[in-house]
């Protein structure tokens, strides 16, 4: 029962250094919204993301279960082979030569990933530019220079292209909406925060309910301060 009046007390105080500060609070809270706004909007390089994707398939007798599927397991397997392939040296350094030293080798391996779908055989190139329509042309060249190379290695596999790259309307990042939430939480937070750290080493007594918390004795009587500029001001000691 004790441990319950303490917690309510306890929740009691910071609801109300929250209600005494929450003017102070609105403005940083606002303007660190307005910053992180402002920050990803006008500061941050946008960026645009373009994908294709592939399927990898192996040849087989479509009349022959088993074979159907051992071919979906081989093209599996295969897919990790044409992750590796889609970003080696090679055909890194063949993109590079289309597209005429545009780009080193290092920001196209920046700025190129692969990834793949779980046991499907899909393969996802994705191209991340400052331009939408490079990453567009980025994306399907690679996408073409891949498949290229990994049908010559990997004999047994036939790759098809199921989605070409779009050039997209919008930028992948910087995320304005996300930022500017988290700006807007970490804003009201850090303002909170720093109120009751200032409350918590401010050990002036401010009332009667001070006094009586800090010695755990009832307060029989309080002697106004006559002199003070404020209704409701007390005077608890005085020297002399």
């Amino acid at each position: 029962m004790e441990n319950e009046k303490e917690m309510e007390i306890d929740l009691i105080t910071l609801w109300s250094i929250f209600l005494k500060n929450i003017k102070p609070i609105i403005a940083i809270t606002l303007f660190c919204t307005i910053s992180a706004f402002i920050f990803s909007f006008f500061v941050v390089d946008k960026k645009y993301s373009a994908s294709t994707k592939v399927l990898v398939q192996v040849s087989y007798d479509v009349e022959n279960a088993s074979q159907e599927l051992n071919a979906l397991s081989v093209a599996q397997k295969l897919v990790e082979n044409c992750k590796i392939i889609f970003k080696s040296d090679k055909v890194i350094t063949q993109i590079e030569q289309k597209l005429e030293g545009q780009y080193t080798r290092d920001e196209l391996n920046n700025m190129i990933s692969i990834s793949s779908g779980d046991n499907t055989g899909f393969i996802y190139l994705t191209v991340q530019s400052a331009s939408p329509e490079a990453a567009a042309q980025l994306a399907n060249l690679a996408t073409k220079i891949g498949t290229s190379e990994s049908e010559a290695i990997l004999k047994n596999a036939f790759i098809n292209t199921i989605d070409e790259a779009r050039v997209p309307e919008n930028p992948s990042s910087p995320n304005v909406k996300l930022n500017t939430v988290i700006g807007f939480v970490l804003g009201l937070i850090l303002s909170y925060l720093i109120f009751l750290i200032i409350d918590i080493i401010d050990n002036k007594v401010k009332g009667s309910d001070d006094l009586s918390s800090m010695y755990g004795i009832p307060l029989l009587a309080d002697i106004p301060d006559l002199n003070a500029k404020t209704k409701g001001d007390y005077r608890y000691a005085k020297e002399g």
